[in-house]
């Protein structure tokens, strides 16, 4: 979260902003918001032995619909970062016109919007069983939500298109030099994290598939589906807050910005 935080405090330093910039700072609050959510019902858990999301029907609709929620539109803003700059190099002059902060806000509020979407159709299938808030539905429809729906929308399609992206930065390599300097230094930046972004979201993407189809039926068997969905997680939570760490290291720019926030 204290991450996050300074990812959104740097991005402010920079001038002018543009949508990639409004992107980074979207993002970073939605990781923050994420996180808050997770962190505060998993505290709670262990401080008082009793997990929030299992209190009754109503509380583990509300958390779990918020935490799928809240975690899409993070990722989905990463997705988004990566076709803006997509833009950046491809139609440079058209992208100086419409990289506006105000239009990027009004992207972003839709992105919040169709996530919480995607995650509604679950919304009345959250309930407690047998003590635990999870997704209490017919097989037919966790193979077709949790099985194909939550995996292209989730890992599938985000995943994709910042690999592709990644593969084009790399292509575009030479095209780089005829931007602003300014744009260059920006493109590299965020590069070296889609490429993390790509690694994590594959290796997240391996555990879903096998957490999916995994068959536990002893207690080895289900400590072995315990481990792969904490690992998960724990992929999902390095990647909503790492991102700050790896602009610092390849970003010059927002090494500056960063320490221009002591300066005042």
């Amino acid at each position: 979260m204290m991450l996050n935080t300074l990812t959104c405090l740097t991005a402010n330093q920079f001038k002018p902003q543009n949508s990639s910039i409004t992107f980074i700072k979207c993002q970073a609050i939605w990781d923050t918001i994420s996180v808050i959510q997770d962190g505060i019902v998993e505290l709670a858990g262990k401080r008082f032995n009793y997990n929030l999301m299992n209190l009754n029907d109503l509380t583990c609709k509300i958390l779990l619909f918020h935490s799928w929620g809240s975690t899409f539109t993070a990722i989905f803003h990463m997705m988004f970062l990566a076709l803006d700059r997509v833009t950046a190099i491809s139609f440079p002059v058209w992208y100086k016109q419409f990289s506006k902060p105000q239009l990027a806000y009004k992207i972003s509020t839709g992105i919040a919007l169709f996530s919480y979407f995607v995650c509604s159709p679950n919304l009345k299938k959250f309930a407690i069983v047998r003590g635990i808030c999870t997704l209490n539905a017919t097989s037919q429809f966790k193979l077709l939500y949790a099985g194909f729906y939550v995996t292209f929308f989730a890992f599938g399609m985000p995943f994709t298109t910042v690999f592709v992206s990644n593969i084009y930065f790399i292509y575009s390599l030479h095209n780089l030099r005829k931007q602003s300097t300014n744009e260059n230094r920006l493109t590299m930046m965020l590069l070296t994290n889609n490429i993390v972004f790509c690694v994590i979201m594959a290796s997240a993407v391996f555990l879903h598939a096998f957490i999916f189809n995994y068959r536990a039926v002893t207690a080895s068997d289900k400590a072995v589906a315990l481990l792969a969905n904490q690992t998960k997680l724990a992929l999902l939570n390095i990647n909503s807050s790492t991102n700050f760490i790896f602009y610092f290291i390849s970003g010059p720019m927002f090494r500056t910005a960063f320490f221009k926030i002591f300066r005042y």
